[in-house]
């Protein structure tokens, strides 16, 4: 795991097929959502937008797999989408 910046994490999951890689972030992102934050006398509940990529799409090039994963991030956050982006939807 390690930070990209601000509120971007990035977690290198190795040896893990199309499917278990969605599963991970599923469990992830509910994991992350289930844990309330306590601000003064309230309580609230994060959200998170996860983008994923492995390393068969595209040229395979780190610098290709993050700026997948970073586009897909980004149109889970528009969507406020319950589920992780899809592999393979660019």
């Amino acid at each position: 795991v390690a930070r990209m910046g601000g509120d971007e994490f990035l977690i290198i999951a190795n040896r893990l097929n199309e499917s278990e890689t969605q599963k991970l972030a599923e469990k992830i992102k509910r994991y992350g959502e289930s844990l309330p934050i306590t601000v003064g006398d309230e309580q609230i509940y994060p959200s998170l937008s996860i983008g994923l990529a492995i390393s068969v799409e595209g040229d395979g090039s780190p610098e290709n797999l993050l700026q997948l994963a970073d586009q897909r991030m980004y149109r889970d956050k528009t969507a406020c989408a319950s589920q992780p982006t899809e592999l393979h939807q660019s």
